[in-house]
């Protein structure tokens, strides 16, 4: 199985190789004159070339860079150049691939001796003990399937349990109660007079097992058309009756884009368990 390191440097590679045939390909047309020597000299800011006979030691004037021998040989040293180059780097990548080690749980857990693995439990088959949770879990993906998900091409970061969310802070969540056994369903629709929002977590509480909230993550609040959405978002839920803090909590990245996890810890101890 691939991750995207590895499809991304497997793209590099045939980039590389595919670059590489090309340059052979054009030294074939021009022939391999790498070899040949030009002295550049100039003359009232103007470059003149010719080309240096190493067995005689006598120079053959070429001209003016434009001229097509001088054009050539610049052009035959570039490709043998750019050869070098690119078969050091495509050693090194191929290199890299063949020792490359993934980092996620199950391979690092696999690889360790067999008295320190954990037979356990892996990340991303994670198993809820309570059949409450796993019933509530089957129904509101039952309900989130009866709506087309929305900017699909968004979701392109995975958490630990396997959730494609939109963003680093929103894996963070995820991964939070995916850590401490907390149900959880992403982008639940919620139809709000005939408005459909979807709210970013939706959880039921383990104290419970009946009690459900919304985490609701804001991002990029430096953009105005991302404050004008969490108003909008903020508005609507409690036109709905939802009250922040208790029925809905928002979490929120800082102006620069950093995220304290802290937020969700609190939600977590003081709601979910």
């Amino acid at each position: 199985m691939t991750d995207r390191f590895q499809n991304e440097v497997k793209h590099k590679l045939g980039q590389l190789e595919s670059s590489k045939g090309l340059i052979l390909e054009r030294l074939k047309q021009i022939g391999d004159q790498s070899d040949k020597k030009l002295i550049k000299t100039v003359v009232d800011g103007r470059a003149y070339y010719y080309l240096h006979d190493t067995a005689s030691g006598k120079r053959k004037y070429l001209g003016v860079e434009s001229n097509e021998d001088v054009l050539l040989i610049k052009e035959a040293r570039f490709c043998k150049v750019f050869n070098e180059v690119a078969d050091r780097d495509i050693a090194l990548l191929q290199k890299l691939l063949k020792n490359y080690k993934q980092l996620d749980y199950d391979h690092v857990n696999a690889g360790l001796p067999k008295a320190y693995q954990d037979a356990k439990v892996h990340l991303g088959t994670v198993i809820r003990q309570d059949k409450r949770a796993t019933e509530w879990i089957k129904q509101k993906k039952a309900v989130k399937s009866r709506v087309v998900e929305k900017y699909s091409e968004n979701l392109k970061h995975k958490a630990a349990d396997g959730t494609m969310v939109r963003s680093k802070s929103e894996v963070i969540i995820a991964d939070m109660l995916f850590m401490n056994n907390i149900p959880y369903v992403y982008e639940v629709p919620y139809v709000f007079d005939g408005e459909i929002l979807n709210l970013d977590f939706t959880v039921l509480s383990t104290k419970d097992y009946e009690t459900e909230i919304v985490i609701e993550h804001q991002g990029m609040m430096d953009q105005q058309r991302y404050r004008d959405k969490y108003m909008h978002t903020l508005t609507t839920c409690l036109e709905q009756g939802m009250t922040p803090n208790v029925d809905i909590y928002f979490t929120f990245d800082d102006i620069n884009g950093n995220f304290n996890s802290r937020q969700v810890w609190d939600i977590i101890n003081n709601r979910l368990k």
